[in-house]
């Protein structure tokens, strides 16, 4: 029987105590004395050898016009994600969904399962008008 490979990375994960706040997030770097951080992108290694780091993610910023200006209502909810990469020792290529419910308050519960993923391309077919200014 084969290994489940989500269930080989769900545990090298824990293993490895990622926090899924810090995935989402990213990494700073803060300077002593400055409140301005300098983005790093999540990267951490695992115990196999494996490198994980985030590619993708579902954020605020996705949630939808008003979200952080007052036009949601206190305590609505909405789903968040991260997609991890993971890189094996041997050049093989994974990826991961993690999701979980974030609220207007700026938590978010990382609740869902690990999820395996695969990158799909689609092609979406969009009508734009031939008019100048409609």
């Amino acid at each position: 029987m084969s290994e489940c490979v989500k269930c080989k990375y769900e545990q090298l994960l824990f293993d490895a105590d990622i926090d899924w706040e810090t995935a989402y997030d990213g990494d700073y770097d803060y300077k002593l004395g400055s409140y301005q951080g300098v983005y790093r992108t999540f990267k951490r290694s695992l115990s196999n050898g494996a490198e994980v780091e985030t590619v993708d993610k579902h954020d605020k910023d996705s949630w939808g016009p008003g979200y952080g200006d007052g036009e949601y209502r206190q305590g609505s909810e909405f789903d968040a994600w991260v997609i991890l990469k993971v890189t094996e020792s041997d050049g093989t290529e994974l990826y991961f969904r993690k999701g979980g419910t974030a609220n207007s308050y700026g938590n978010v519960s990382w609740d869902n399962p690990l999820r395996e993923v695969r990158i799909v391309e689609k092609t979406v077919q969009v009508f734009e008008s031939i008019f100048e200014g409609v």
